[in-house]
This record gives C-alpha cells, sequence and structure tokens, in this order.
C-alpha cells in the first residue's frame, strides 16, 4: 500500500481541497494531512513523509486532482516490480473550473516535473533527507531526480493519473504566506 500526504495551507480553496480528500478517500490509501510550513515546504514535506509505515510514498496537492482507481493501478505495478524504486503516470493541465487544457508528457520516458503522480519507496526519502533539510523548497524534483539516479525502474505508467490545477494561487506557491499577517513568501512558476 501507499501512504500518501497533502500540505494544506490558509490560503487553498476548501472546496478543492473537499474534492481532492474526497477523491482520496475513495481510492483507499492513507492519507495524511500536515499543515505546511511558511518558507519551508521541504520541512513540511519531510514532516509528512514520517507518517505512516507503508513502503511507498507519495503527495498530492490539495488544489488538483486524481484520477479515479490510479493509485490501484499503481499499486498493481508496484507489486509486479517489487525491484523498481517507484512509478510515475502522466499529467494534465487543466484549468481553475476542471476544464483539461493539455495532457502533457506522452512519450517523455521520464518525469520532467514533479506533478505527475509519483510513488516512490520510503527509503528513498532517506537518501535526500540532508539534501532537502538544507534548502526550502524543491524536494518533490530532488526525489524524482534521486529516482531517476537509481539503479531500480522508475516506471512510467503510459496514462494521465494527475491534474494538475493552473491557477494564480497554486498551493505550495502559497505556503509561504501562511501566518496571518505574515510576510509573503517567494511564489513559484509552475
Amino acid at each position: 500500500m501507499i501512504d500518501v500526504h497533502m500540505l494544506i495551507g490558509l490560503t487553498e480553496r476548501a472546496e478543492w481541497r473537499r474534492k481532492m480528500h474526497r477523491q482520496m478517500l475513495a481510492e483507499g490509501v492513507p492519507l495524511h494531512v500536515e499543515q505546511a510550513i511558511r518558507d519551508q515546504t521541504n520541512a513540511a514535506r519531510l514532516a509528512a513523509f514520517e507518517h505512516g509505515i507503508c513502503d511507498w510514498v507519495s503527495w498530492v496537492d490539495p488544489d488538483d486532482e486524481i484520477i479515479p482507481g490510479i493509485f490501484e493501478t499503481l499499486v498493481g505495478v508496484l507489486a509486479s516490480r517489487p525491484d523498481a524504486v517507484g512509478a510515475f503516470t502522466w499529467e494534465a493541465h487543466i484549468s481553475e473550473t476542471g476544464k483539461t487544457l493539455m495532457a502533457s508528457n506522452s512519450g517523455q520516458p521520464l518525469p520532467q516535473r514533479a506533478h505527475h503522480l509519483v510513488v516512490v519507496r520510503r527509503d528513498l526519502i532517506a537518501q535526500i533527507r540532508a539534501e532537502a533539510s538544507a534548502a526550502a523548497h524543491g524536494i518533490e524534483q530532488m526525489i524524482v531526480a534521486a529516482a531517476r539516479r537509481s539503479d531500480r525502474a522508475f516506471i512510467e505508467i503510459p496514462r494521465v493519473g494527475y491534474r494538475w490545477r493552473l491557477h494564480r494561487d497554486n498551493a505550495h506557491a502559497n505556503y509561504g504566506r501562511l501566518a496571518p499577517g505574515g510576510v509573503p513568501g517567494k511564489r513559484h512558476a509552475r
């Protein structure tokens, strides 16, 4: 099984967060909700990865969507490949209203960004912990890079499993603005 975490802040739209929560409940995988830490996305994700006991870990953002049944697919693929370091799906970009804008990464062998649905072995997190602890942001890309460097298989699931919502207030871009009255953090381009 897979332990999945979702970082939340104070700026996400509640209806999107509730929808992601419902989607994860329907998937039947453990969801660990963790409060984001102002200007410290990496620290928040590292804390979130500590939850649970499953061999596999993943993350979702509260403003995005998953395709129903995708975790069952991922579990099946990973169970058939116990030697793998992880697996990932393709992504689709969606508008604020959920309209599909484009599907991406078809035909590309490995994810270039971390907004695919990425599942990795828990032990991979231990390998990047020091690097991730030394930086404020970018842990998602560090995880993908470590999986790509691994001598174990990083399996592509050639179908869209994740719907990345493109809007001006993307969740991780707002983690720097969590504290009421706090100084806005650096916004990250998507």
